[in-house]
């Protein structure tokens, strides 16, 4: 196995390492967020907190940060209509996986 395909190879194993913490910190940060939002519901109930005005004065900052899905229509058949847009968003790449990408392509790269 030659040098190269040696680094390739440990990069890799980087890679998949960094995605599955990645992974772990997304399910962790869902798990508190539940906790948290029991928690400051039970807060505010305890100390007479308006939460739905709250809600209200703060719609749309809320609206930012967890933003609600759409409801997918569904036809007849039970198929879900999806509607076609014309280029999809970018998706935000992680700056440890752009890092490790650039890495690897400058050392396969001849």
């Amino acid at each position: 196995m030659s040098l190269v395909q040696k680094r390739y190879k440990k990069l890799v194993k980087e890679l998949v390492f960094v995605y599955t913490e990645l992974e772990f910190v997304k399910e962790v940060l869902a798990d508190a967020h539940s906790d948290f939002e029991a928690y400051y519901q039970r807060f505010c109930a305890e100390n007479d907190v308006p939460l739905t005005d709250l809600n209200e004065k703060h719609k749309e900052r809320i609206e930012e940060v967890i933003p609600h899905p759409k409801k997918q229509e569904v036809d007849e058949e039970g198929i879900i209509k999806v509607e076609a847009s014309p280029e999809p968003p970018p998706p935000k790449i992680h700056k440890v996986f752009t890092k490790m990408y650039r890495m690897v392509t400058s050392r396969i790269h001849p």
